[in-house]
């Protein structure tokens, strides 16, 4: 039988998404929200301690600098100055410090859940592929899924910040050259990026359906190009919950990782329309 369409794709992956919640309550598995919100939260606090040292050794650095040339007094003579210049300065460069660090840790969060989580939604995909009757290959046991997750995560990491940063000097530096096309290209510049991470969030999402059918790392990433509909279907929700203000680390996780595990394997089990 022909294989849908990309719209056709679309469309299924978005029933499967939609399905999750229903199968999970269905089967029992409503424990994933409390597990993976757990570790999303341990993640971030891990990912924010180390920050927090990165931080301090950060501003010593600076101190340290300023006060060797001469530009920022030594701690003796702060305590003397009236005026508060230096102790406003001191203020100022631990405000950027922390500014810098707060940027970081929402720049990278996807990828700290793609990573560190892949384990979790390795875990998952296992058991929602026994509750819906998928076989998988004999040889490989869930202790291999979840390194093979942690493998396919980092690829895919690597091969959208590759891509991204083609977009951007496509898009966001060749305006420079050429001015007339900085209004195409710098409206483009966004949706395009937002479009490559979702598909690869869905991307990594449905990896974890195809090693259950025994697909290595490369042949995962060739079945995902021919069902990019679904894949974009599975990475929207994904990109969306991780673009929430202030909370998007806890609904990504949950609405996107999870629920786009639960929907990647229902879409390829063929039990979406009959769970």
């Amino acid at each position: 039988m022909q294989s849908p369409g990309f719209w056709g794709q679309f469309r299924s992956g978005l029933t499967a998404y939609t399905l999750a919640f229903r199968f999970l309550r269905i089967h029992g598995l409503r424990h994933g929200y409390i597990v993976v919100l757990a570790g999303a939260f341990a993640t971030m606090k891990f990912v924010g301690w180390v920050l927090g040292m990165g931080a301090d050794r950060l501003e010593f650095f600076v101190f340290d600098r300023l006060r060797r040339q001469g530009i920022y007094p030594a701690d003796d003579t702060l305590s003397a100055l009236s005026d508060g210049v230096f102790q406003g300065m001191d203020y100022g460069v631990e405000g950027m410090v922390f500014l810098l660090r707060l940027w970081i840790q929402f720049k990278i969060t996807k990828f700290i859940v793609l990573f560190f989580l892949s384990p979790v939604f390795a875990l998952y995909a296992e058991l929602v592929a026994q509750k819906a009757g998928v076989d998988r290959p004999a040889e490989n046991g869930l202790a291999w899924s979840m390194w093979r997750g942690i493998k396919s995560a980092s690829l895919l990491i690597a091969m959208e910040l590759m891509i991204s940063f083609i977009l951007f000097l496509m898009l966001g530096v060749m305006p420079l050259v050429f001015p007339p096309l900085t209004l195409f290209a710098w409206g483009a510049l966004p949706i395009l990026s937002a479009a490559v991470s979702a598909w690869f969030y869905g991307a990594a999402l449905l990896d974890l359906s195809w090693d259950l059918k025994g697909f290595g790392v490369r042949d995962s990433l060739r079945a995902s190009t021919r069902h990019s509909g679904a894949v974009l279907a599975l990475g929207l929700p994904f990109f969306g919950a991780m673009g929430i203000p202030a909370i998007g680390w806890l609904t990504g996780p949950v609405l996107g990782g999870l629920m786009g595990t639960v929907g990647a394997v229902l879409y390829k089990s063929k039990r979406a329309e009959r769970t």
